[in-house]
């Protein structure tokens, strides 16, 4: 760097990265080749941790180079891109606060709040005015991260440890490993750990000149100026002691062996993803963290471990069982399908989990709550099952819909609105399985629903069936904005009776009567005037195409059938 600023008989070559930019001026430079790249801070979307990214930098950065060329007279800029591209790039780079991890940056904002004495720091930090103020998703995020670290308490305060951690020039996940080392006796593996993790995410190497910088300035922080690296525990009894110092800075990254598949060993981690580890020559551990992965941006369940390091269990799962928010005990429930994938039945299990691993369990009984609550989810999902359709329950919601609005008065029930929920909501009530639900009608859910009073008013002014002339119970159909009507063979409408009334004789009920081959030949709400004006009619033109069905002169006085051809 000092040889930039020398003086020189001939012509000089500097080779610079984003550094140029500044308001730094060398002198006898008049031209800039700009390669328009940068490498800019980031964040790896899976660690959180800050990484160099080689980049197209905006306008105003080539702008700026330009004006390297310039500073003590006319100069020429080269851009090795061409003009469409320059055209095309942002006007200015996007803020460091809007790309990367905030975790740190709340934590150091906190502890400088927190000594202050205007409340709780994070409340605080919550109504700061930001220059650019970053996305609440990622404040959010930071937050949480935080207190599962144990660096801020659930009032908003920044804990003892938290106040420790914000001192290292790590990311929190590192700066909370360091202190837990710290406090196991295992500093030197805590802060080589953490010094080789944040190296290797800026694109150094564990034993380069970054690394040992890096490492030496921990220590110093630690209180332990001469610590020396050393290997990191990977297996027996030291990676034991090592895994609790692990799991206080990635708790949420543990993963577990499931099976093996096409020669890779596939893992399931604590929030339930998978993701698969090629087989090597070494056996892969049963379990491990996840320290560094690629995601895909499109599709955020698809998992590509990058750099993982081995766990140890004890039979208690005691370094597990340390992290608060991941470690549960108690009543879970199950839904079975059955062999064929017909049934479905909620099944009851005393469980010991971590997040979405299950670590023991066996059968146990079914707590009621959880399995309402359950089988409450799985009948949204698979409806109409239990039931064949539901065409009842849509036959109910038209009845109502139909009295409300012929009495000008609010529905009594919306069953294809808000009122469907409740309705779930008494299904599963005191049951288990689908089996369960589907032992009564869906109508006798809406009558209980509805209460006995509604219930029998909706049957009586807008009744479900009417009996034909010949005996049989007929379908009366609903559709709002439409008369009622009822469909059924000529013959069953014989013998001169009545039409009923319906909706309290607000509304006229439709017949559709229907040809042998169950076509409809007339529809009419008069039927005493179709018998006058056009049965005779219609009388010789089907006696002509149905010569042995029953076609009387007089349908008036003939006897109602439901068996259109004379029986022997």
């Amino acid at each position: 760097q000092k040889r930039v600023f020398d003086p020189s008989p001939v012509m000089k070559i500097i080779l610079a990265t984003n550094i140029a930019e500044s308001s730094l001026t060398v002198d006898g430079v008049n031209i800039v080749i700009d390669a328009g790249l940068g490498k800019f801070p980031s964040q790896s979307l899976w660690a959180g941790l800050p990484v160099l990214k080689l980049q197209r930098v905006s306008q105003a950065s080539c702008t700026q180079r330009a004006g390297r060329a310039a500073r003590q007279g006319p100069g020429v800029v080269v851009r090795l891109f061409s003009e469409a591209d320059f055209r095309g790039r942002p006007g200015f780079d996007l803020p460091e606060i809007m790309r990367l991890d905030l975790t740190q940056t709340l934590l150091e904002v906190a502890c400088v709040v927190d000594r202050s004495g205007q409340g709780p720091a994070l409340d605080v930090v919550g109504n700061l005015t930001w220059v650019d103020p970053p996305e609440g998703s990622r404040v959010a995020a930071g937050v949480a991260l935080l207190e599962a670290l144990g660096a801020v308490d659930a009032d908003g305060h920044v804990t003892k440890v938290g106040h420790e951690m914000a001192r290292y020039p790590l990311h929190p996940r590192l700066s909370r490993i360091v202190e837990e080392g710290k406090r196991r006796d295992l500093l030197a593996a805590a802060v080589t750990f953490a010094a080789k993790v944040s190296e290797q995410a800026q694109g150094g190497r564990a034993g380069g000149y970054g690394f040992s910088a890096l490492f030496q300035q921990i220590a110093r922080l630690a209180g332990e100026g001469n610590l020396q690296p050393v290997e990191i525990p990977s297996s027996g009894a030291s990676l034991q002691g090592f895994t609790p110092v692990i799991l206080s800075g990635y708790g949420d990254r543990v993963a577990r062996r499931e099976g093996e598949q096409n020669h890779a060993s596939s893992y399931r981690l604590a929030d339930g993803r998978t993701f698969a580890i090629k087989q090597s020559g070494s056996v892969l551990p049963e379990w491990l963290c996840l320290i560094d992965a690629d995601v895909s941006p499109s599709d955020p369940s698809r998992i590509m471990p990058r750099e993982w390091v081995a766990l140890a269990m004890t039979p208690d799962f005691s370094a597990l069982r340390a992290v608060e928010g991941l470690w549960k005990e108690g009543s879970e429930v199950d839904w079975d399908t059955g062999a064929t994938g017909a049934g479905g039945r909620v099944r009851g299990f005393q469980r010991i989990r971590y997040g979405a691993l299950v670590l023991k369990e066996i059968p146990a009984a079914v707590d009621p709550d959880l399995a309402a609550a359950r089988l409450r989810d799985e009948l949204r999902r698979a409806w109409p099952r239990p039931f064949a359709d539901a065409e009842e329950l849509h036959r109910w919601d038209q009845r109502i819909r139909i009295l409300a609005d012929l009495n000008g008065e609010s529905p009594l029930l919306d069953l294809s609105g808000g009122d469907f929920e409740f309705l779930l909501d008494a299904m599963v009530e005191g049951k288990s399985s689908f089996a369960e639900i589907a032992e009564r009608n869906l109508g006798d859910y809406v009558k209980d629903l509805l209460g006995y009073a509604d219930a029998e008013r909706v049957s009586r002014e807008c009744p479900e069936k009417m009996e034909l002339s010949s005996g049989r119970s007929a379908l009366v159909h609903y559709r709002t904005g439409q008369p009622p009507w009822v469909e059924g063979k000529i013959q069953e409408f014989f013998g001169g009776k009545p039409l009923p009334a319906v909706c309290g004789g607000k509304a006229k009920l439709v017949v559709h009567l229907l040809a042998p081959n169950n076509r409809p030949v007339q529809v009419t709400s008069d039927l005493e005037g179709f018998w006058t004006n056009h049965y005779p009619a219609l009388r010789r033109e089907l006696s002509r195409d149905y010569p042995r069905h029953f076609w009387p002169e007089d349908p008036r006085t003939a006897e109602a059938r439901v068996f259109l051809r004379p029986r022997r």
